[in-house]
């Protein structure tokens, strides 16, 4: 491994290691206000969250996901490594409650936003992501765009919105260590003109 992802992964393991968790409260958050497709972002203090920190240069988020009324109430779809143990031991696309999402012990800060197009095009990427959750595909720890087989947490992201035809993205690609292709960061989807934050 090059001397400069030696230096990377020591500067992480130091800024992992001395992150203080609080498991105590949750953030609030008006869910009136929400609507099917909604996307949800935060800034996570796990590992994974450290280093797409460290590597976003222009974001505020390490995570995104996807947000769903069902009869458990408000619920997140997202792709997250590290969480296997609840998910039956594989790291797989998964649907939690939005107030486990936000848990202090995983979020530090968090906004949700909201697609202009969400009135005309929320059927579809909300049965589109449906679907996905329905297929259960792994994490994508290669971080690879081009296979649709397994999937990070943006890539997910992407992938239900172009089903009704709209990059979030457009376009915008970044190298990263891990990855053996370039990704799209959270920070890229919020850059997207059509999205605006929710005040919840």
């Amino acid at each position: 491994m090059p001397h400069r992802q030696w230096a990377f992964f020591l500067l992480l393991f130091v800024l992992t290691a001395s992150c203080a968790h609080n498991t105590e409260s949750k953030f609030g958050i008006d869910e009136s206000k929400l609507q099917e497709g909604d996307l949800i972002f935060r800034l996570g203090r796990g590992m994974s969250s450290q280093i797409v920190n460290l590597a976003d240069k222009q974001g505020s988020y390490s995570h995104v996901g996807f947000l769903i009324c069902n009869s458990c109430g408000w619920c997140v779809i997202h792709a997250v490594p590290d969480e296997a143990s609840e998910t039956g031991g594989n790291e797989v696309i998964k649907c939690e409650p939005v107030v486990h999402f936000l848990e202090r012990d995983r979020c530090e800060s968090f906004t949700v936003m909201r697609h202009d197009s969400i009135e005309k095009i929320g059927q579809k990427i909300v049965l589109k992501a449906k679907e996905i959750l329905q297929r259960q595909p792994l994490f994508d720890h290669n971080y690879l765009l081009s296979d649709s087989t397994e999937l990070y947490c943006t890539e997910l992201i992407y992938r239900i919105f172009m089903s009704a035809g709209i990059d979030l993205s457009e376009g915008r690609r970044h190298t990263f260590p891990l990855a053996k292709e370039p990704i799209i960061f959270p920070s890229d989807i919020i850059r997207n003109k059509a999205i605006r934050e929710i005040k919840i």
